[in-house]
């Protein structure tokens, strides 16, 4: 033997041993990318070596941290098949979820959560683990078993941070629901027991705004107060000012409003509430039969501050006023006034947008298009170089030169691609082909545009389209397909409430009412607050309940829909429905 192996028995365990500890103090030292390769390894050579469950733990701990997600959900998930009784279980599965949670499969992250809870209830993960599982449901909509799990978390460590944040969360789950006074009875709550939370001013503007909803103007009030009193610090203060103002407005005490918008633009004048309160004004003047003074306080304001910020502010919005009053003459003089009194503003881009827009309404296109050209020329960087450039398309469209409509649609995707506009500049270029009867191109366009903006408000209408038209031709499967991407959706909550009707009315079409059902129910838990979307489902609830020959359920659901909406056609069709239903009995 060599002197080396005498010395040194078992070498190859105590090479790999190093080799082991070296990948795990690189992850830790957040060298990911050099651990990986060295774990690997590893494994690779011991694979029955009983630290291979350790070292998979780290690999995957690397690809995490080295935000490679799937590399990482593969890793932990055969660590847990492969060795269910590591020591290392319970962090697996925080990891595991965690990772499908960042790569928002909340409905994965959600089940392995609760996996994660329901074998370790003392988890030290449980506090994270319960609120991060009630996130998941919130994105998802779920928002009943959000507030279900936002209570636990909340009750589970209420002192930490956490636990704080899902009592607050409890309540926006609450709020989404459409359970108004229960949500407000939980906000209160939360303002009692964590008075100084960062979270409380907040809680406090949310039930002025529920009172707000509901048209309960001088609750409303009366919370705004309190929060302009108990919080002065706060961020919320001028937003409640501004609500106290509409709140005034809304109920037609337009002297108070008209006060309380000016006291905004007194003490907060160069917020962005300032401008909007000074509109406020002139609509409260409007209101009032005095729009030769609702223009007189501005010019007051502009000239009493002529270099404050709010100046030009004011000036511009003088001049979105005289457009959304309809004095379009006055809106193209007050533009070239405006011009002359700030010269150097980067704001005329946005003053020379409005002076183009009230050419349309004066019906002189040759002037628009002239106007619209010139700030793309002037200023291409401005964000109202595409916005002309759209107002340019939609005339254009409307005036029925399509060639050169459609030409400026597919400019403003190819010169302004992550603009905001780009989406609905694609999903107007589909109309056009629609108009003219070529279904087949507006469909091409339509999977175009939901296929390049996917998180646009104009993706879900192009899959709407979509759905809709393999909807009138009995094309069901293609159909629900668009449906169900439209329930995914984030951007338009009430076409994915109509988006879920529809698939449940897609399966009663083909007799499936199990499965129908089965779709309304999602609709009651997660689009409560779409009222008729939320009836519709109920009444197709019923419809499906009675083809099922239960009766006495259907009936359930239709006195569910007459104590919600009594005196309308969704209450009155149930009462014909429930009176059926009795005379058969």
């Amino acid at each position: 033997l060599k002197s080396s192996e005498i010395f040194m028995p078992n070498k190859e365990w105590y090479l790999a041993e190093a080799r082991l500890k070296q990948g795990i103090a690189l992850v830790k030292s957040y060298n990911n990318m050099e651990a990986i390769p060295i774990l690997s390894e590893f494994i690779a050579e011991n694979s029955k070596d009983p630290r291979v469950d350790e070292a998979l733990f780290w690999q995957g701990e690397a690809y995490y941290r080295a935000n490679m997600l799937q590399n990482a959900i593969e890793i932990y998930n055969k660590l847990l098949n492969m060795f269910p009784q590591s020591k290392r279980h319970e962090e697996t599965l925080y990891s595991l979820g965690w990772s499908h949670f960042r790569l928002k499969d909340f409905e994965k992250s959600s089940a392995i959560f609760d996996k994660l809870i329901k074998e370790y209830p003392k988890s030290v993960y449980g506090i994270e683990v319960l609120t991060r599982q009630a996130d998941g449901y919130y994105y998802l909509k779920r928002f009943s078993n959000a507030a279900d799990a936002y209570r636990k978390a909340a009750r589970f460590a209420p002192n930490t941070p956490e636990g704080q944040y899902s009592a607050y969360q409890l309540c926006h789950a609450l709020y989404r629901l459409g359970s108004y006074e229960q949500a407000i009875e939980e906000l209160m709550s939360f303002v009692r027991n964590y008075s100084q939370s960062s979270y409380s001013p907040y809680a406090i503007y949310l039930i002025g705004w529920i009172r707000f909803q509901q048209r309960k103007y001088d609750e409303a009030i009366e919370n705004f107060n309190f929060l302009i009193q108990a919080y002065p610090k706060s961020e919320l203060v001028v937003r409640a000012y501004y609500s106290i103002a509409d709140a005034l407005y809304n109920k037609g005490d337009y002297r108070k409003a008209i006060d309380a918008y000016q006291n905004i633009v007194e003490m907060f004048p160069s917020s962005p509430f300032a401008p909007e309160a000074m509109k406020g004004v002139h609509f409260c003047y409007l209101a009032l039969g005095e729009k030769d003074k609702a223009m007189e306080i501005i010019e007051n304001l502009i000239n009493t501050y002529p270099s404050s910020p709010i100046a030009e502010d004011l000036a511009l919005k003088k001049i979105e006023l005289f457009y959304s009053g309809r004095s379009y003459n006055d809106a193209v003089q007050e533009n070239e006034r405006f011009i002359k009194q700030f010269p150097k503003s980067d704001k005329i881009p946005q003053a020379m947008f409005w002076k183009g827009k009230s050419y349309i309404k004066l019906a002189e296109p040759d002037k628009a298009e002239a106007t619209f050209k010139e700030i793309r020329a002037k200023y291409p960087d401005s964000d109202y170089a595409p916005l002309s450039m759209l107002e340019n398309a939609l005339m254009q469209k409307d005036l029925g030169n399509i060639e050169k409509s459609d030409s400026l649609f597919l400019s403003i995707e190819k010169y302004y691609p992550e603009h905001q506009i780009a989406p609905q500049a694609s999903f107007e270029r589909a109309l056009i082909p629609l108009g003219l009867g070529d279904t087949s191109k507006a469909l091409s366009i339509f999977r175009y545009t939901a296929r390049t903006y996917p998180q646009s408000e104009y993706a879900d209408q192009s899959n709407y389209r979509l759905a809709m038209h393999y909807r009138a031709r009995s094309q069901y499967d293609s159909s629900m397909v668009y449906f169900e991407k439209l329930v995914r959706s984030n951007e338009s909550p009430f076409i994915a409430a109509e988006a879920q009707y529809r698939i449940g009315e897609l399966w009663m079409r083909q007799d499936s009412c199990t499965k129908a059902i089965s779709v309304f129910k999602l609709l009651k838990e997660r689009f409560l607050g779409y009222e008729d979307w939320y009836s519709l489902s109920l009444l197709s609830m019923g419809e499906c309940l009675e083809k099922q020959e239960n009766p006495a359920a259907a009936m359930e659901i239709y006195r569910e829909i007459i104590a919600l909406r009594p005196d309308d056609d969704f209450g009155i069709t149930a009462s014909r429905r429930l009176k059926h239903l009795e005379r058969k009995r």
